[in-house]
């Protein structure tokens, strides 16, 4: 799905990164107030409520954290 090469950067230094990320999370919560039982299309995982697109985004988070050493890899 992505190309062999990365991406180019879409933020010039880590504070930006974390500012875009932190106004995401914000318009995350935001979307779904009032609206938790609501569903929205995933294309790779189909129809997410709430409770799931935390789920997912949450294993996401875990994921590119432990690919970055920061946090431990799992064993298993």
């Amino acid at each position: 799905m992505l190309p062999d090469e990365p991406l180019p950067l879409r933020s010039a230094d880590m504070k930006s990164a974390m500012a875009k990320l932190k106004a995401e999370i914000i318009d995350f919560f935001a979307h779904w107030e009032g609206r938790k039982s609501e569903t929205l299309r995933n294309p790779l995982f189909g129809d997410l409520d709430f409770e799931l697109w935390v789920a997912l985004l949450h294993k996401h988070c875990q994921h590119h954290l432990r690919q970055f050493a920061v946090l431990p890899r799992v064993a298993g």
